[in-house]
C-alpha cells in the first residue's frame, strides 16, 4: 500500500511539474 501511494505522490509530482 504504501509503495503504491508513493508512485502515485511521485507520478502527481511529475504531472504537477
Amino acid at each position: 500500500s504504501f509503495f503504491i501511494f508513493g508512485a502515485a505522490f511521485i507520478c502527481i509530482t511529475i504531472t504537477n511539474n
